[in-house]
């Protein structure tokens, strides 16, 4: 798949997986709605949220872990969960992204109504939002108890692209310090107790 300038949108690893033949089929399947007097038929082969829940859940999956492969449909859930919060209900707020609730000011009812309001119609709101339901979802499903070799498939599923962008990284920060804290910290503060017990 190209973008308007003629470069590929998907990396090599999502190409070799056929996640371009998989969008394009789906695209063909895709119904037109009304929202505000206005006819829209949504472009899925541009969309994020899309692109990467066919990368996860029908290409990646099968790559993963038994445990890996429970990860990304909880993860997947979740997003669902989020997302439908956030659209339907107006009303979703970040357990893990503090920076992207304090940015728009969801702690408050009215400034949080505003932001989701129409949001699906906003390419650049809808995935600022997209981005910050990720540690949530991540974290939730159960993310820092995966294999290394899990981890490693999973954060090079994402376009080069994607590491472009300050909330990929802060993304990868937030789930990145829980998995150090699970797994070296955690560990290393119940050697600890274990020690202060034995005096």
């Amino acid at each position: 798949l190209k973008d308007e300038e003629g470069k590929t949108q998907l990396n090599p690893k999502q190409y070799l997986l056929g996640l371009d033949k998989k969008l394009l089929e789906k695209q063909k399947e895709v119904k037109q709605y009304e929202k505000n007097d206005r006819q829209i038929k949504p472009n899925i082969s541009k969309s994020y949220g899309y692109k990467y829940c066919l990368a996860f859940g029908k290409l990646l999956s099968p790559k993963l872990s038994a445990k890996g492969q429970l990860w990304v449909k909880y993860a997947l859930d979740y997003l669902q969960e989020y997302m439908e919060a956030g659209v339907v209900e107006l009303d979703w707020v970040s357990k893990r992204n503090l920076p992207f609730n304090s940015r728009y000011g969801l702690n408050d009812k009215g400034k949080k109504e505003k932001f989701y309001t129409d949001i699906e119609l906003d390419n650049a709101r809808f995935r600022t939002f997209a981005f910050a339901t990720h540690p949530d979802a991540y974290i939730k499903a159960g993310i820092a108890d995966l294999p290394v070799g899990d981890l490693i498939l999973i954060s090079s599923t994402p376009d080069l692209a994607e590491w472009l962008e300050s909330d990929t990284w802060l993304q990868a920060y937030i789930v990145g310090k829980k998995i150090a804290e699970e797994r070296l910290l955690k560990p290393v503060k119940e050697q600890i107790k274990k020690i202060k017990d034995w005096f």
